[in-house]
């Protein structure tokens, strides 16, 4: 350790020598095809390839997502005006505010059940296995089945993404009793 005073992951730590040169045929083959890879130039491929990343659309900046009916967010929007009456645009701004979470809690909700439902599928599709390969009756393979449904429910709760999404609804819901609270308490203070 007192011989070599570079750290391990310093360039000149590593030895150079051994190393074999890169060829120009193939810098010239890195350099033409990073030239091809350069991801959608016009408008229309931009669009087309706009949604590529989305899956559930809990981290999407805007109200409505492909997949969303903008109809259901105006209705939406339209309910929250007519049960608070939003009397300037602070107020309408908490009216937007609350959808949005709204929409968000709905999201999040759509995603627990497709991840859940994709875990009991597998979990069902593996006790079917089990239950074909042995010759059971059917009690013993609807305890099979059973069990194997429940292990799946379990195991949906112990994975990371299932408990960042319950901490993304927990959140979602204290954010939502906070604005519905803030708006209450400011049409109070306009009232007064």
């Amino acid at each position: 350790m007192a011989d070599n005073p570079k750290p391990i992951n310093s360039p000149k730590a590593l030895p150079t020598g051994n190393q074999p040169a890169t060829s120009e045929k193939k810098i010239e083959a890195n350099r033409l095809n990073a030239k091809k890879s350069t991801g959608p130039r016009t408008d229309a491929s931009k669009n087309r390839t706009r949604f590529n990343a989305l899956k559930d659309g809990l981290h999407a900046k805007s109200l409505c997502v492909l997949g969303e009916s903008l109809k259901a967010v105006d209705g939406r929007l339209q309910r929250l005006a007519d049960e608070f009456n939003p009397e300037d645009e602070v107020q309408w701004q908490y009216i937007f505010l609350i959808a949005q979470t709204l929409q968000w809690l709905d999201r999040c909700i759509r995603a627990q059940g497709r991840r859940l439902g994709k875990i009991v599928k597998e979990e069902a599709s593996y006790a079917n296995t089990i239950a074909k390969s042995e010759s059971k009756s059917p009690e013993a393979k609807a305890e099979i089945y059973t069990e194997d449904i429940d292990a799946g429910v379990l195991r949906y709760f112990d994975e990371e993404p299932c408990k960042s999404l319950d901490k993304n609804l927990s959140g979602l819901i204290k954010r939502l009793d906070r604005l519905v609270r803030a708006l209450l308490e400011l049409q109070q203070r306009s009232r007064k």
